[in-house]
């Protein structure tokens, strides 16, 4: 029963996942290509565009929390800053190696993994560790 619900969370984060990346990968795009803002930049501001629309539709779809208050956007808020992190970093490691789109999709699909794991198990928890 536990493997089903954690399954169907994350087929539901994966879901929300994808739109919150179409809208990291259009901004991504426009913000360097029309804009010519720099690389790493325009990642960094992509990423916050997905990081709204992920807290919410992950907040009422994937996770049906019910919390009010600050705690739980602000718990939100504190795991994808260091996704943030670790997503631009890794985009700036990896685009001294590869060309493309691999940075971008290597520097995406890690921060996703870190982020699931990081709402499944702590900031949208029936009992919130931080509270």
């Amino acid at each position: 029963m536990k493997i089903e619900k954690i399954f169907k969370n994350f087929f539901s984060f994966f879901s929300i996942g994808i739109v919150s990346f179409l809208i990291d990968f259009t901004f991504y795009n426009i913000f360097f290509y029309v804009f010519k803002i720099d690389v790493n930049f325009s990642k960094g501001l992509s990423y916050i565009m997905g990081f709204l629309n992920s807290y919410l539709l992950n907040k009422k779809i994937t996770f049906k929390s019910q919390a009010k208050g600050i705690m739980e956007p602000f718990a939100f808020s504190l795991l994808y800053l260091s996704t943030m992190v670790i997503n631009y970093y890794t985009h700036k490691f990896l685009i001294e190696f590869f060309s493309g789109y691999i940075p971008f999709f290597g520097a995406t699909s890690l921060s996703a993994i870190i982020n699931f794991l990081g709402l499944k198990f702590l900031v949208f928890k029936k009992s919130n560790w931080f509270c």
